[in-house]
């Protein structure tokens, strides 16, 4: 017999990935070791609790990748074969924040690209 899980909230300690709202996920079973991941809507998140304090203790490093990642994403969607106004705007601001903001999450001076204020 199969039973339903319970409604999944999640509460991430990086910032980048999006994965507390992303449709497939992995889930580690201790009893056997193994990782078990792939496109399950069961295992989608039903809400997220987003509080930045909690990104605040991660090593310079792991903020840095999860930064990088973040707006790798931006980029991606700007690159895109597709064209869809809002998504690229989205997309150009995502780019400027991160250019803003990693800088000073990982403890350097912010430098602006030019023409971005």
């Amino acid at each position: 017999m199969v039973h339903p899980l319970p409604p999944l909230i999640a509460i991430p300690t990086t910032a980048g990935t999006g994965s507390e709202v992303g449709r497939s996920g992995v889930a580690f079973l201790e009893d056997t070791q193994a990782q078990d991941g792939g496109l399950r809507p069961a295992r989608s998140s039903r809400a997220a609790i987003c509080d930045p304090e909690l990104t605040l203790g991660l090593p310079q490093r792991i903020t840095a990748a999860t930064g990088m990642d973040a707006f790798t994403h931006c980029l991606e969607a700007y690159l895109s074969n597709g064209f869809h106004p809002l998504a690229d705007a989205v997309a150009i601001d995502g780019i400027g924040r991160v250019a803003r903001s990693l800088p000073v999450a990982v403890g350097q001076e912010p430098t602006s690209p030019p023409g971005w204020t």
